[in-house]
C-alpha cells in the first residue's frame, strides 16, 4: 500500500478557541452546547486531538448562528518549500560499503526536520575514485558530478543556481567539511536572500567560520548520523532530551603515543563509538579537551581534534577550568545532563564536584584506566567512590590507549 502523502492543510486548534472567545463562553459551556465532554473540547483546543467532520460542522453551525466567521484549516508552512541537498563527498567521505546507511540516516534526519517538504533533490560531488560510493548513491536517487580536481566552485555554482528561484521557499542542506571557509560568504549571501541554509559536517558549533555562519539550530552532526541507523531509530523512539558533555583532562590523562595523527584519529573515533553504545539516545553532544597552557609536552593536534568534533581549550589550571565549566554547563536542566569526565583516578579534586552535581541529579561518569588503581590498594580511589563503580568506564591500559582496545561497555 502506497504511503499517504501529507496534506497541504492542517487543522488549526486556535480556530475553536477564537470561536469560543467571540461567543464569550467557557470551555464547559461551549462543550455543553455541542453535547460533548469538556475535556474533549480541551483536547481539541490544545491540539492533542482533532475533531471529526461532524463535530466541526456543529461548531461551524454555532459560530454562523452568532455571526462569527472562522477558518478551521491553515496551509502547512513547509508544503510549498523545496529541499536541495548538496553532498561534498570529496571532503565529507563515506565508504562505499557504508554509504547506503549514511544515506538512510541522512534521509531520516531530513524527514524529522522537514516532514512536509515534498519537493526534494539530492546531488553529490566526488572524485572518480569514489565510484563505489557514487554508484550506490546514484541508485538511491542522487545525481552525481565527478572530477579529479576540487569541485568547490561547482558546488557553489549549483547552490546559487538551484536557490535562485523563490529563495524564500528554499531549504539548502550543504554537506561538507566545516573548514571550507570559501563557502562562508556564499552562505551568508544566500541567507540574505531568504534561503534557509543547513550544514551537515563533522564538527562542533564553536569550531569554524562556516559552522558559525549556519548556526547551531541548522547544524547536523555528520559523525552522529553515520553511526548505526538502528541506534538512531531507538533514540527517536525514546524522544530522549538528555545531553551529553564529555570533558577530557589532558593534563592528567595523557599518552603521547596517541598524538601521532593516525593513532589519535583511531582513539577519538573509538571514544565516540564507545560513548555511543553507552548513551545511544542523547539529543546533543559536546566534546572538549582541556590543555595546560604553554605545556611543551602536549602537541595540541587542533586540526585532528576539530575533525572529530572536539574543542580544545588552553588554560592555566586545567582542573579548575573543568570544575568551572562543569558547574556552568550542568546548571540548566541538570536532570537531563550526562557528564563524562576523562581523567586519571588520582584526580581527587573532582570528587567534591561529582558529589555536588549528583545532588543536582546530573548523571556523572568517569572514563579512566583501570591500571591506575593499584591492585594492592584496599580502598577505592576517592573519585571512583564519588562516581560509583557502575559509572566508571574502565580503560584497560595506561594512559587512555585502552579506549582503542575496548574496556567495559
Amino acid at each position: 500500500m502506497a504511503p499517504v502523502k501529507p496534506s497541504r492543510f492542517e487543522f488549526d486548534p486556535g480556530s475553536i478557541v477564537q470561536v469560543r472567545k467571540h461567543l464569550g463562553l467557557s470551555q464547559a459551556k461551549l462543550a455543553a452546547r455541542l453535547g460533548i465532554p469538556a475535556n474533549t473540547l480541551w483536547r481539541w483546543e490544545t491540539g492533542a486531538t482533532t475533531p471529526d467532520a461532524h463535530s466541526l460542522a456543529a461548531i461551524y453551525s454555532v459560530a454562523v448562528h452568532h455571526g462569527v466567521s472562522t477558518q478551521f484549516f491553515q496551509r502547512r508552512e513547509q508544503m510549498d518549500k523545496r529541499l536541495i541537498v548538496l553532498w561534498d563527498l570529496q571532503t565529507l567521505p563515506s565508504a562505499g560499503t557504508s554509504v547506503g546507511k549514511a544515506d538512510a540516516a541522512l534521509r531520516e534526519e531530513l524527514e524529522a526536520r522537514f516532514p512536509t517538504v515534498l519537493d526534494r533533490s539530492f546531488k553529490v560531488f566526488a572524485y572518480p575514485s569514489d565510484s563505489q560510493a557514487t554508484d550506490v548513491l546514484q541508485e538511491l536517487g542522487w545525481r552525481v558530478w565527478e572530477d579529479d580536481n576540487d569541485l568547490s566552485d561547482t558546488i557553489l555554482s549549483h547552490s546559487k543556481s538551484d536557490c535562485r528561484h523563490e529563495p524564500e521557499n528554499t531549504i539548502l542542506v550543504l554537506m561538507t567539511h566545516p573548514g571550507r571557509d570559501e563557502f562562508v560568504a556564499p552562505v551568508r549571501e544566500l541567507q540574505s536572500k531568504g534561503v534557509e541554509v543547513h550544514l551537515a559536517s563533522s564538527g562542533t558549533m564553536e569550531m569554524t567560520a562556516l559552522v558559525n555562519a549556519v548556526g547551531e539550530k541548522n547544524w547536523i552532526d555528520w559523525l552522529y548520523l553515520d553511526f548505526d541507523l538502528r541506534r538512531r531509530r531507538m533514540a527517536k523512539a525514546t524522544k530522549d532530551r538528555t545531553r551529553l558533555l564529555v570533558f577530557w583532562d589532558a593534563q592528567n590523562l595523557f599518552d603521547a603515543r596517541f598524538f601521532v595523527p593516525k593513532h589519535l584519529s583511531v582513539a577519538l573515533a573509538s571514544v565516540r563509538k564507545r560513548l555511543d553504545r553507552l548513551f545511544p539516545a542523547t539529543s546533543s553532544r559536546r566534546f572538549k579537551a582541556f590543555v595546560q597552557q604553554e605545556n611543551p609536552s602536549f602537541p595540541k593536534p587542533t586540526e585532528e581534534l576539530q575533525w572529530f568534533g572536539w574543542l580544545a581549550e588552553e588554560c592555566d589550571d586545567v582542573v579548575d577550568s573543568i570544575i568551572t565549566q562543569s558547574k556552568s554547563d550542568c546548571e540548566q536542566e541538570p536532570e537531563n545532563t550526562i557528564l563524562v569526565l576523562m581523567t586519571s583516578l588520582s584526580s581527587g579534586k573532582y570528587a567534591a564536584l561529582v558529589r555536588e552535581l549528583k545532588r543536582k541529579l546530573v548523571d556523572v561518569h568517569l572514563m579512566s584506566p583501570e591500571s591506575m588503581w593499584l591492585p594492592w590498594c584496599k580502598e577505592e580511589p576517592v573519585l571512583v567512590e564519588a562516581v560509583g563503580q557502575e559509572r566508571w568506564i574502565k580503560l584497560t591500559r595506561p594512559g587512555w590507549s585502552g579506549i582503542v582496545s575496548g574496556g567495559n561497555a
